[in-house]
């Protein structure tokens, strides 16, 4: 019988670094899960002139638009892929951690960039027609437009997501400090 325990458990027959791989996957599969409902969403915007705020599946008969329209609606992609990223930080964390320089370099490099291109693609391609306040623009570029107190629209709007990611990435090295505190720790299926 094969044990379901934790990686490197006694009796465990996957290494950590193959389960961990694995779960990478998966994470890989949820980015395309958000990107598809951002597509299925333009596309409904697209198609049809649907207020998706005041829009009932129950009142519509076509098929197509209702499949459309329940695509773009399906947010368990982002709520997949945060879970998958808080265990695989936690385990760089307790398991790898880098140092927090190093962390939080390779965290901007890997996001920041396609970050920026996009950003700059979304106002550029609704700049006619349209005033943005510098308020506005500076907030997006240092990625505030997610905390919503704030009041900074999100110029591109599926990126109001990365204000999370940016603030979970400044997090995670306190929580590893704190965590390690001279000691190195099992791994994070010890948190879950």
């Amino acid at each position: 019988m094969k044990s379901l325990g934790a990686p490197g458990a006694v009796g465990s027959d996957t290494a950590p670094d193959a389960r961990l791989a694995a779960l990478e996957g998966l994470r890989g599969y949820a980015a395309l899960l958000v990107f598809l409902v951002h597509a299925f969403g333009l596309l409904v915007l697209l198609l049809f002139v649907v207020d998706l705020d005041r829009y009932s599946v129950w009142s519509d008969r076509d098929p197509i638009r209702i499949a459309l329209i329940l695509l773009s609606r399906s947010h368990y992609g982002v709520d997949l892929f945060f879970v998958l990223s808080g265990l695989l930080m936690t385990d760089l964390a307790l398991r790898r951690w880098p140092g927090t320089l190093r962390f939080l370099s390779r965290r901007w490099l890997r996001i920041y960039p396609a970050y920026a291109v996009s950003l700059f693609a979304a106002v550029m391609v609704s700049w006619p027609g349209r005033d943005f306040r510098a308020v506005d623009v500076l907030g997006n570029i240092a990625l505030l437009q997610g905390i919503f107190v704030l009041g900074i629209p999100a110029l591109n709007p599926p990126t109001s997501t990365l204000t999370i990611e940016a603030v979970f990435y400044l997090v995670v090295p306190f929580a590893a400090s704190a965590w390690l505190g001279g000691r190195r720790a099992p791994g994070p299926w010890s948190l879950a």
